[in-house]
Formats: C-alpha cells, structure tokens, sequence
C-alpha cells in the first residue's frame, strides 16, 4: 500500500516527463485525480465538473469536456509508461468508463533488476555508431506536413472547440398541452428572455431547462478527436452559449455551429480581411485578387435538398487562430467537417488552392437528402 508521500513522488516524476511538460490541462486533471486518490474520494462526472473546472450544471445537459480529458489523460498515460516510465515500478492508470486513478505496482524492484540483460561493454562502440547513424537518418527523413491544423495543433495556446447549443421555449397549445420550440436565432439565456417578453403573455412561454446540439457537433467532437491525437494534443470543448469574449481573444478556438450567432459572426467579421456574413445571411466578398467583388446568399431553400456552408480560418489576436465551420442547417457542417479533418483531402486542398497562403475562406454548396449520401460543390475559395 502505497502512503501519501510516495503517491505524491510518482506524480511529480510524471509530471516531469515531456509528454506531460507539453499538456498542462491534463497535468492539471492528473494532479487532482492523485490529490483525489490521497483522500480518499470516489469521483463521478458532474463532481469532477464542478471541482476541477467550477462549472456548476443547471440543467440537464452536461459537458463532455470530462470525458474528452479523461480520454487525452488516459492516452498520455499510456504513452509515458511505453517510453519514459517504462521501468517505473508503479503505474498510475484509469480504467475505462471510471474516473477515479489508482496506482498499480507492475513490478517489484527486485524483479527489475532480475529482467536486466547484462550489457557486454565492447558492444557500446557499435551501439553508438547505429545510435548515430539513426540519428542522422531520422532528421533527414521529411516531417508529415501540418498543414490548415499546424496553428492550432502546434501553438503555444490552449484550443477549444466551441459547439452551437440551441435553447428552447416550453409552453402550452390551445388545448392546454405543453410544446416545446427550438430557435436557432437566439443563442443565450438573454436574447430568448427579450423574446419571451414580445410574446403573447397568454401562451405563458419560458426558458427551458434544456438545450440541444445538432449531429454535426458531435461529429466535430470526434473527427477533431481523432485528428489532434495522431500529433499527441488535446483541445477542449464547450457550447457557444458560454463563450465569453474576453476568454475567445486570448486562445485558438474552432467553432462549428449555425451562421446566426452573433458573437462568432461578429469575430468571424473582424478577422477577416475580404469576407463579411450580414444581417440577411449573406456573404459579401470584397478587394480580393481572384474574383469580383460579389454578394452570396448563403441562405437555403429551407426544403432540406441542400445547405450552404462556409469554412475559414483566420488569424485571431494576439497571434491567435480561429477556425469557422458555418452552416444554415446541419448538413453543410457535417459534409465540411468530415472533409477537413481527412489528411488526404487536407493535402489536395492545400496543394490546390493555398499554396504559399496560410489562411482561407471557402463556401460551398452542400447535398444530401435525409442527411446521407453528402456531396458538395465548391463556390468560391479566398486564400490570403
């Protein structure tokens, strides 16, 4: 049984590995589950939420940031034991589906020392010459390309993905049965509590206590997943209603979600120097060296055939980088989302439209009936 002090010891030594020096949020999620293990605690979901990020859960709906840095956390793990913890005597794992960490011996010293092969000395000569020989092999050898990702997979800020959340409004029909609306056009607790008062008094609308993301959220989720852990990093996750500007200047953020929030369009604006969404949905594009100035109405036909969906990323402040994935409906976002986090079309865009350019901003025509079967064709895309 391990006591407090040597728990503390094994946390500080992997704290002090490189994979661990690189990702401060799991360090961070590492130090409190030990801290946790020490007290004794038996943690769950919401309670890691409210401790660890002081995010209290007024509704029903819950964050999946917990589950998402416990899987990176998970990851990490794994991949220091393989490497720099490899003869560490103690493992700290999380099994999955638990959020609770324990410390598991793998091997007592004794048995370590047993495993050692023993080391003929006139071999070191020949061992450094292969080491070097590697060595000048593996410098040479050409790096996979970050090419569109490489400013939010590589920089020194955190990243966070923002998905559109969408409220609601409960009230009852004539015959006095509750209903719910979803809008898409009001995307905090503010902006529904000014609907709510224009509405008719009688209709007796309210806030609901739950709100809603589309598939193309949780798809983001995932291919974002997948794609940032092949380069060992990690990004968080939270609705766009809770996105506060002073916290957006200071960070990459990718943001996927509906063309009617105000604060991302109004960023989105800002940061770009050839493009403007307006009030009316559409997209004005402006001095750009590769098409006339022209206006595009991005708005669908509303009969499900087909979405309009733009794609841009754009330096931020501060040296910062923003990545925007607009659509009306769900099927733009998703056709886009599945298109630009795959490494080979990532590749034949870049080659094809950025060139020397290291930022874009693209709108296409995207088809799928029934949400399947996704097809898209390419309007107009705006390196600069």
């Amino acid at each position: 049984m391990l006591n407090p002090e040597k728990k503390k010891e094994l946390l500080q030594q992997i704290l002090d590995s490189d994979i661990f020096k690189k990702s401060p949020s799991s360090s961070a999620l590492l130090r409190y589950l030990v801290e946790k293990n020490i007290e004794g605690a038996h943690l769950k979901e919401n309670v890691i939420e409210v401790e660890l990020y002081g995010d209290r859960q007024d509704s029903d709906v819950i964050n999946p940031r917990v589950r998402v840095n416990i899987y990176h956390l998970r990851k990490k793990l794994t991949a220091y034991y393989q490497g720099e913890g490899k003869n560490n005597e103690y493992e700290a794992i999380i099994k999955k589906g638990q959020y609770n960490l324990k410390f598991k011996q793998r091997f007592s010293k004794k048995e370590e020392r047993k495993s050692r092969p023993k080391f003929d000395a006139k071999f070191v000569p020949y061992f450094v010459i292969v080491l070097l020989i590697a060595m000048l092999v593996f410098q040479n050898l050409p790096k996979k390309p970050l090419t569109l990702w490489g400013g939010l997979i590589s920089n020194n800020y955190k990243t966070t993905l923002y998905v559109s959340d969408i409220y609601g409004l409960i009230g009852r029909t004539d015959e006095n049965k509750p209903y719910f609306i979803k809008y898409f056009h009001y995307n905090s607790k503010e902006e529904y509590q000014e609907h709510v008062q224009k509405q008719d008094s009688s209709k007796n609308l309210r806030l609901s206590n739950y709100s809603y993301i589309t598939g193309d959220g949780a798809l983001a989720c995932k291919n974002i997943m997948r794609l940032f852990g092949q380069y060992n990093s990690d990004f968080n996750i939270e609705f766009s209603s809770r996105a506060q500007y002073s916290r957006i200047k200071e960070e990459d953020f990718i943001y996927v979600g509906v063309l009617t929030n105000p604060m991302f369009t109004g960023l989105f604006n800002s940061s770009n120097p050839y493009c403007k969404i307006t009030e009316k949905n559409n997209l004005e594009i402006k001095s750009h060296s590769l098409i006339n100035d022209t206006t595009i109405n991005i708005l669908s036909s509303g009969l499900g055939d087909f979405d309009y969906a733009i794609v841009s990323l754009v330096p931020g402040p501060h040296n910062t980088t923003q990545f925007y994935f607009f659509s009306q409906h769900e099927i733009g976002n998703r056709a886009m989302i599945e298109h630009f986090t795959n490494l080979n079309s990532i590749s034949e865009f870049s080659k094809h439209h950025l060139k020397a350019n290291k930022y874009f901003t693209a709108v296409y025509k995207v088809y799928g009936k029934e949400r399947i079967d996704l097809t898209f064709k390419e309007i107009a895309v705006l390196p600069f």
